[in-house]
């Protein structure tokens, strides 16, 4: 979604804040050489690589 470190020198950072189906909506900075934050709407697809899932909070 970002593109090359050379077309986009600060990195891309974003989180998801609903998730719908196969839809969801992302908060995210510094896409397309954009760099302020932007709400996205956007449908899962091939080109999607990796997600990061925080842990469960254990109960202790």
């Amino acid at each position: 979604m970002a593109g090359s470190a050379s077309e986009n020198p600060h990195g891309h950072a974003g989180g998801i804040s609903s998730v719908k189906g196969n839809s969801f909506s992302t908060y995210e900075q510094n896409v397309g050489g954009v760099q302020i934050v932007q709400k996205m709407n956007r449908t899962w697809d091939s080109s999607i690589t990796s997600i990061a899932i925080p842990p469960k909070k254990v109960m202790k």
